[in-house]
């Protein structure tokens, strides 16, 4: 031990430390139902493990990146010092002529089976029943590192979560026959008063004739 300066050159350098914690599970989807109409609302949430650095959420419909509708809120939990982060996807169900088309599911229906509750309203109500038309693809995939360092040669990690559901088209009425519904509409009601009217007011001529 010396109190003078050490017989060798030192030399420092500083760098800086990444410091990653890998989420143990995948992201979780909730609030994706089994079946959408074309132009309804779609609303589903994106639930991300624990994990550091916060990371950010993209979505997919039909491997087609989605950028509007997504919004991210994420709480640091200062027992773990790890992200938890919600992405909600809210947004209009798709046309079919705007997402690229995937295998479509088997019907769930067999030959003998009744044909489904919303084909018998729609017979008679008049209108077409919803025809399935393609399948949807929802996926929630978890990116980390993007944006957090400089450097290229971090490697980008991602955690996906896949969910499927089916799209149909928008109910049509049947041409050539009447709107009818198994309910009395407002216009029965007012047809039955002007019948009533009219029979009232020349019941007693027809009587004095």
């Amino acid at each position: 031990m010396t109190e003078s300066n050490p017989p060798f050159h030192t030399q420092e350098r500083e760098s800086r430390l990444k410091v990653v914690v890998v989420p143990e599970g995948s992201p979780e989807i909730r609030g994706l139902e089994t079946e959408y109409v074309e132009g309804g609302d779609m609303k589903v949430d994106c639930l991300t493990p624990p994990a550091f650095p916060k990371p950010s959420v993209a979505w997919y419909i039909n491997n087609l990146k989605v950028n509007a509708g997504n919004q991210l809120v994420c709480d640091f939990v200062k027992l773990t010092e790890l992200w938890n982060c919600t992405s909600s996807f809210s947004s209009l169900a798709p046309v079919p002529s705007s997402i690229p088309p995937l295998p479509s599911p088997p019907s769930p229906y067999s030959p003998s089976s009744p044909p489904p509750l919303s084909a018998a309203v729609s017979a008679r109500s008049g209108t077409a029943a919803p025809v399935p038309c393609c399948s949807l693809e929802v996926r929630c995939s978890m990116h980390m590192f993007e944006g957090t360092f400089t450097s290229s040669s971090t490697p980008s990690l991602s955690f996906e979560a896949v969910s499927g559901s089916r799209l149909v088209r928008r109910s049509q009425p049947i041409l050539g026959e009447p709107l009818t519904s198994s309910s009395p509409s407002l216009c029965s009601y007012l047809f039955y008063l002007a019948y009533l009217f009219c029979y009232l007011s020349y019941y007693p001529l027809a009587i004095r004739l």
